[in-house]
């Protein structure tokens, strides 16, 4: 009983098809939510630091601010559109496709309730996932700085504007030199 098994009884009950029920919602869902956050978390980075700097908050916990209200805004953008995919999931001749079903759950007195139902679950789940991603992320930077390879002192050198005519012939001259003794 698992997904091979599970996929088998979709197939046989509800064709092909049925496996893409609800893909949809869930790439545009993501693709929003993704772009949202990211975005957002880049936007917020120096608003949170600019705030916090009066409180001399260490770097991570700006971080971790930054993060979590952009992943807090990003969900709730995501939300309806998850809401759609349970709704075509459970019921797939209830819509033709993703927009048909965000404009049904937004008709209605209760169109807050049915859109945006699930954000308490969505934030429970994704916000402590992204609290932990600026500390992943300084992690990895430091990781990369210092394992980085040092330059050699002749490609320091080759770097260096030219002072005058003469040492400039000379450094073209040298780096011919160089590049032909490869």
């Amino acid at each position: 009983a698992g997904p091979v098994s599970a996929a088998q009884v979709i197939v046989s009950e509800e064709g092909a098809k049925g496996l893409l029920s609800g893909a949809g919602p869930t790439f545009i869902g993501y693709f929003v939510q993704g772009s949202v956050k990211f975005g957002l978390y880049d936007a917020l980075k120096p608003i949170v630091a600019a705030a916090a700097s009066e409180l001399e908050a260490p770097r991570l916990a700006v971080l971790v601010c930054a993060a979590v209200a952009a992943e807090c805004v990003a969900s709730t953008a995501l939300c309806p559109l998850e809401a759609a995919r349970i709704r075509k999931v459970q019921d797939p001749s209830s819509s033709a496709n993703t927009m048909q079903a965000l404009r049904q759950l937004f008709q209605g007195p209760e169109w807050q309730a049915r859109a945006f139902g699930g954000l308490g679950p969505i934030l429970l789940k994704q916000c402590p996932r992204r609290a932990s991603w600026p500390r992943t992320s300084l992690r990895v930077g430091r990781r990369r700085r210092y394992s980085a390879p040092k330059a050699s002192a002749a490609s320091v050198r080759s770097l260096r504007a030219p002072s005058s005519p003469q040492s400039s012939h000379r450094s073209s001259r040298s780096q011919a030199t160089a590049c032909s003794q490869r």
